[in-house]
């Protein structure tokens, strides 16, 4: 936790340029290195040296932003429009994650896509699908109420896993084809193979969701023989972080629907030997 944040800029390190003290950022949760090959080639997500703010693996973890200051490298900032909250300013990062998900697997607006998972990510990805003129989005699920609002935010079809067969309610709409493209927002084995196969024959299938590291059984004879393309999506660049603001500020992003509530900083709700920061608590959050 802690890399999806906003707030003002409070010191200035030496030799920065272009910013000055109070200005309101958010940043790149990603701390890449600038210099590797990857980060030449503009896959700063993809950086050989990252590191991620607020997140526990070793590998990568990074102090976050669950604290009164955060010192972030000038290369990661960007400025926020006069007209964005810091509230809505948080949701920059996974904004960003869902468009760099859907700029793996490029869609047109007549494709049959399938989104698994209506949770914060899902609904971004659906969201920014719709931003991107994408006429039939179909929400997958096992809770009515965020197929509801996912319905809200621009699906326009939704199935309840738990209580529907997922397979043959997407072959009916699809007239039998299957999906163009399938999102797992996920990231767990049942989750992995269904979107395997909901995907038509020379389908997409895009992997976002990514739990845990353990193993996981993979259906390599109908990736194979039906021939679809499986793409990972990981993070996001610099490309994908500006396009966020935009829609974000524009309203094409509806954030308010997706903040449940705030936890202010008051000095009364600090808890015995402990401090509590301001946070926005993103709506639909799933572990």
């Amino acid at each position: 936790m802690g890399h999806e944040a906003a707030g003002e800029i409070t010191a200035l390190g030496p030799g920065v340029d272009g910013w000055t003290v109070g200005d309101r950022v958010t940043f790149d949760s990603m701390l890449y290195c600038g210099q590797c090959a990857d980060c030449r080639a503009d896959h700063t997500n993809l950086c050989a040296h990252r590191r991620v703010f607020g997140v526990a693996p070793a590998d990568y973890n990074q102090p976050g932003a669950f604290a009164e200051f955060l010192n972030v490298p000038a290369r990661l900032l960007y400025r926020l429009p006069d007209t964005l909250s810091f509230e809505h300013a948080a949701l920059v990062e996974p904004t960003a994650v869902a468009l760099h998900a859907i700029r793996r697997a490029p869609t047109k607006p007549t494709d049959w896509v399938v989104v698994i998972g209506a949770g914060l990510i899902g609904l971004l990805v659906i969201q920014s699908l719709r931003a991107a003129d994408v006429r039939n989005i179909i929400a997958l699920d096992l809770v009515d109420h965020r197929l509801a609002v996912a319905r809200e935010l621009g699906a326009t079809h939704t199935i309840n896993s738990r209580s529907g067969d997922p397979t043959a309610e997407v072959a009916a709409l699809t007239s039998g084809h299957g999906a163009d493209h399938v999102f797992e927002v996920v990231g767990m084995e049942p989750t992995l193979n269904l979107a395997i196969n909901l995907a038509r024959r020379g389908g997409h299938v895009t992997l976002v969701g990514n739990l845990a590291p353990a193993t996981q059984r993979f259906p390599l004879q109908a990736v194979v023989t039906r021939e679809i393309s499986l793409l990972g999506s990981c993070g996001a660049t610099p490309e994908d972080y500006h396009r966020a603001l935009e829609l974000i500020a524009s309203g094409a992003i509806h954030a308010t629907a997706m903040i449940s509530a705030t936890a202010p900083l008051a000095p009364q709700t600090r808890p015995p030997g402990g401090s509590v920061g301001g946070f926005t608590i993103p709506n639909f959050f799933s572990f």
